[in-house]
């Protein structure tokens, strides 16, 4: 079994961002980084399921090689629906902890796209600039929905200009920036509306 080099740099990214989370962060470290662990058993399970829902044919004859076989952004637009609604059902439980979760994953995406260029010489300028603008947002902005309705406008006004951010190596439509940023734009002021404070 040959491991692929993007699934090492993935893995290292992911490291990074847990290794940045229990260094700046004081306390509920242990708390704050299961709850991040929560969240991406959570993703990886239903990137799996993804797989097998878009590569059923391959189910029937080889069910061992669906596993390896390569995945695209439609497994990654249906794991990240699953995780949502998952997250959503926790969010009494997982609230707590949001903000550390997103610090983890904006370095992670910011480390992926600057080992991807250091060490295969891969990627656009285009992702390590929305990552960068992703991490200073989670960085000073702190809260998830304001830090994620402001990202996901980002990447669909560079998907205009330029071209679509990728996020982990996965090259993301713009449609789908244009998707999330409507849905938590509109969550933020019906929040406010009704006089609670968004997180």
């Amino acid at each position: 079994m040959v491991i692929q080099p993007l699934l090492m740099i993935r893995l290292a990214a992911i490291a990074t961002g847990v290794m940045v989370l229990w260094m700046m962060q004081r306390d509920h470290k242990k708390e704050k980084s299961e709850a991040f662990l929560s969240l991406l058993t959570t993703w990886v399970l239903a990137f799996i399921g993804a797989k097998v829902v878009t590569r059923w044919d391959l189910l029937l004859e080889y069910p061992i090689s669906v596993l390896s076989y390569p995945s695209g952004t439609s497994e990654l637009y249906i794991a990240m629906v699953v995780t949502i609604v998952v997250e959503w059902r926790k969010r009494y439980e997982h609230s707590r902890y949001s903000e550390s979760s997103l610090l983890v994953f904006a370095t992670s995406f910011l480390g992926f796209a600057l080992l991807q260029q250091l060490l295969l010489n891969q990627g656009d300028l285009v992702d390590m600039i929305f990552a960068f603008i992703f991490f200073i947002l989670v960085l000073f902005i702190g809260r998830v929905s304001l830090s994620i309705a402001i990202i996901s406008t980002v990447g669909a006004m560079l998907a205009v200009i330029s071209q679509s951010p990728g996020l982990m190596g996965y090259r993301i439509d713009g449609w789908f920036y244009v998707m999330i940023s409507f849905i938590v734009w509109s969550y933020i002021v019906l929040r406010r509306r009704i006089g609670e404070r968004f997180t």
